[in-house]
């Protein structure tokens, strides 16, 4: 997750993963829900003001909304098609 998030915020290409894929994994052994998500932007949100400020603090807010309303939406797809 460090290496995600650093190769988000600050360019450093260091994370190789597909966090795409591992969410979608996630949900089909237990679904993800709209309040996961919330829950997960508010605690994200909470602490990255708490202990940063600036470009790459409000960047880091911006990007984790972006993906996750993505991956929600993603989740979502995957949710639908086990009713």
């Amino acid at each position: 997750m460090y290496d995600f998030w650093e190769t988000m915020i600050l360019g450093n290409m260091i994370y190789q993963g597909n966090p795409m894929l591992r969410h979608l994994e996630l949900t089909r052994k237990e679904p993800l829900k709209k309040e996961h998500f919330d829950r997960w932007m508010e605690l994200w949100s909470e602490t990255v003001t708490e202990f940063f400020s600036g470009k790459n603090a409000d960047e880091a807010v911006l990007r984790a909304q972006n993906i996750a309303t993505l991956m929600q939406y993603k989740t979502e797809e995957i949710n639908r098609s086990y009713l």
